[in-house]
């Protein structure tokens, strides 16, 4: 299994909002407008996974997310909202202790 979700359809995480909890979970949130978010992209070569990449605007380091669950809004018809969450190869690479746990919304706005 080879990820090919790669650098270039990576967004920049600055256009984010980020909130940490003291229990150490991470929320990045954006509205899809904001980051020209249209639809997840294909992750791995061999699955049906999608999600997005973020590319930390501190560190350079780029990490993806798998779609986890969808938003809808009262009568179920529309996607209020999309929220990933980090596939477990880019996870393990996640240095702070301090993050144990990133979540991604995206508002459909």
């Amino acid at each position: 299994m080879t990820i090919i979700l790669g650098d270039s359809s990576a967004i920049p995480s600055d256009q984010f909002t980020v909130t940490t909890t003291p229990a150490g979970r991470t929320t990045m949130v954006a509205e899809a407008s904001t980051v020209g978010y249209h639809a997840p992209r294909q992750i791995y070569d061999d699955a049906a996974d999608v999600g997005i990449a973020i590319r930390s605007h501190r560190s350079g380091k780029v990490m993806r997310f798998y779609l986890s669950s969808e938003d809808h809004d009262e009568s179920g018809e529309d996607v209020a909202g999309w929220w990933f969450k980090m596939i477990p190869e880019d996870r393990r690479k996640v240095f702070s202790f301090a993050v144990r746990e990133i979540e991604v919304l995206i508002i459909n706005d």
